[in-house]
């Protein structure tokens, strides 16, 4: 597709590819635009012709479509290639994605892991609204870009709804498992009906990896999935001890194994915003009772 013109942008690279799409580069075709740049993400030719990709593919178009949130990537438009295959043209965002600053840090700083939450939780809370859940939260889908504006300097994007969920849609009999296990909220391992919660304990897991360098259940041997339905992660603050306690139970009640014992997304937002602003340093006694 480089060189192919969507929608007055000229495609000019490849940003990146997985199982069933392609994210390319595109420029604004006027010179007097050129500086406009957007991102063309369109299914891969080899799976064209499968309906679930199709479908999947549809189904982000749509959930983006729903929603409009600073914390979201923008949609431009959406068409149909010339080779018949589906596109998103969406805002082109700069910047590295969790994932990637993890993987150079090891872990991040309460304060910057509770920025990075809190800002999540908005964007979640606003996709929770639009009855829309994400099902695939993971450092990967969250994109940091820098923002001198915002505290810690770092402004997320979530990306990727793909495999999202519309409440209110017909469903099959048997719910599909979908996400990636080591985010995976217990009802959705155990193929159990998912509701808005499930975004909140696989935010639970991400915080918990920004804090600690790791998930709460590893690759080791065990049935990861059967780890989030039977057993309780490690609180954070044992793996580093340094971690304020308050910060640590805030983790283990987004990991609760029952969707009702989780907070709602505006809830993670103000706790986050609350520790994150230095009472985390204060020496709690109690434990916070954040319940619906």
């Amino acid at each position: 597709l480089l060189g192919h013109v969507v929608d007055h942008y000229r495609i000019e690279r490849e940003l990146g590819r997985g199982g069933m799409g392609v994210v390319y580069l595109a420029r604004h075709e006027d010179e007097k635009l050129a500086n406009s740049v957007a991102a063309v993400k369109t299914i891969s030719p080899h799976a064209l012709q499968d309906e679930k990709a199709r479908s999947l593919f549809v189904r982000e178009a749509e959930a983006l479509g729903r929603v409009t949130v600073d914390g979201l990537v923008r949609i431009l438009n959406v068409g149909q290639l010339d080779n018949g295959a589906p596109y998103i043209l969406m805002e082109y965002l700069e910047g590295q994605d969790l994932r990637q600053r993890l993987h150079q840090a090891g872990r991040l700083s309460p304060e910057l892991a509770l920025s990075i939450t809190r800002q999540v939780a908005i964007t979640l809370a606003a996709l929770h609204a639009k009855n829309v859940v994400h099902r695939d939260l993971k450092p990967d889908n969250i994109r940091l870009l820098t923002d001198p504006l915002i505290r810690e300097g770092v402004r997320t994007k979530l990306l990727d709804l793909g495999i999202a969920k519309l409440l209110g849609e017909a469903t099959a009999t048997k719910t599909s498992v979908s996400g990636t296990p080591l985010y995976m909220a217990p009802e959705s391992c155990a193929g159990e009906h998912v509701e808005v919660q499930a975004d909140i304990y696989s935010l639970g897991c991400v915080l918990y990896e920004m804090l600690c360098g790791r998930p709460p259940y590893l690759v080791d041997g065990g049935d990861v999935m059967a780890k989030h339905v039977f057993q309780r992660p490690l609180p954070p603050h044992k793996h580093q001890r340094d971690l304020p306690r308050a910060v640590s139970e805030f983790v283990m009640e987004l990991l609760a194994r029952e969707p009702a014992d989780r907070p709602m997304a505006k809830e993670v937002a103000e706790r986050a915003d609350v520790l994150g602003q230095g009472a985390a340093r204060v020496a709690w006694r109690g434990r916070w009772l954040w319940r619906r």
